[in-house]
């Protein structure tokens, strides 16, 4: 809430106070950094044979989604699923028959894969 982002939360909502977006968006965009920084050390490894290290941080993260902009005002809202956007896959879940969403990024040849069915947030036990 500290960093801005949530003044785009507010005037997305056309609010009077901060809110916070309806998406982790420095959570998720820092998960997606982490997962490309994993890649390009593995990369590293099998061309040059060297190890590689990367240095991510929510903050660094924040200034990263500052600097880039808001998507023009006709983008924001109203944006059509696509039959593409979901798995091809159907969920029977505790709500029902549903469908899950791609990923916003893959790695090709790796398909994604759910283990479990959709559950209600906090029902489950935390292990790895």
């Amino acid at each position: 809430m500290a960093c801005g982002i949530a003044e785009q939360g507010m005037r997305w909502q056309a609010g009077v106070k901060p809110t916070p977006l309806p998406v982790q968006a420095l959570d998720h965009a820092t998960g997606y950094m982490m997962a490309a920084a994993v890649l390009e050390g593995l990369r590293q490894r099998r061309i040059n044979g060297t190890g590689w290290q990367a240095r991510l941080s929510l903050a660094r993260t924040a200034l990263l989604l500052q600097q880039h902009g808001a998507a023009p005002q006709g983008e924001q809202r109203g944006i059509t699923p696509q039959p593409h956007d979901a798995l091809s896959a159907l969920e029977i879940n505790r709500w029902g028959i549903g469908e899950r969403l791609r990923a916003a990024a893959y790695l090709p040849g790796t398909p994604m894969l759910c283990a479990a069915p959709a559950q209600l947030p906090g029902s489950s036990h935390p292990c790895w």
